[in-house]
């Protein structure tokens, strides 16, 4: 998604029409390029001040906060490739993430803010939740350096999305950057073989 909003980006039809303010023909393209992903909930537009210029069908502006008022557009007129904000509960998207990304013309000055926003139901769930080749006990999911999970569990029915924390010794060498397999007890007191990886540029740990 982060390769997708590059080449986005710098699509000389967007530029262009940013560069001439043309609504329409900004929210065609966006449209379009939504079409090709069932990731993307809506894409949304934003002047180089941060106000909403143009979205896809469905979307508005920024559903999480103003965006100029936010650290994702600090942290994405500071970069020069995409951001992603934290994974947060969209009310009608459920647990939802953004990634964001500057639109420059040719000379390097910034024209707009490009802001995708994701639904985990179709972006992340879809690969962790896929048990194959972990049989009938094995299961995979995400969890965050609060130890809230981020994605489902196989086998528990879960309360509000982003509000369950769980915990285990696996869970907390992988949040600490432990690499590696081990026998312990897992978060429902049975004993299980997990792994983990801790993926510091998300601030997530991938446990199995």
């Amino acid at each position: 998604r982060q390769d997708d909003l590059t080449a986005l980006a710098t699509n000389p039809q967007l530029v262009r029409s940013l560069e001439k303010n043309e609504l329409d023909e900004i929210t065609r393209v966006l449209e379009a390029y939504q079409e090709q992903s069932l990731s993307y909930a809506f894409l949304c537009l934003h002047d180089r001040s941060g106000e909403p210029l143009a979205c896809t069908m469905g979307g508005t502006p920024f559903q999480m906060e103003d965006l100029k008022h936010s650290s994702l557009f600090v942290q994405a007129l500071a970069s020069n490739s995409p951001v992603m904000s934290p994974i947060y509960l969209q009310m009608r998207l459920g647990p939802g993430m953004h990634v964001a990304t500057v639109i420059r013309n040719e000379k390097g000055q910034t024209l707009g803010i490009l802001v995708a926003t994701l639904a985990l139901a179709h972006t992340l769930n879809p690969i962790i939740l896929d048990t194959t080749g972990l049989g009938s006990t094995g299961q995979a999911y995400l969890i965050d350096t609060s130890k809230v999970m981020l994605t489902p569990s196989r086998f528990m029915h879960h309360p509000d999305p982003l509000t369950h924390k769980m915990d285990s010794e696996g869970i907390q060498a992988a949040l600490k950057g432990t690499r590696g397999t081990s026998v312990y007890e897992g978060y429902e007191g049975q004993k299980v073989m997990g792994a983990g990886e801790y993926m510091p540029a998300q601030r997530w740990a991938l446990i199995a």
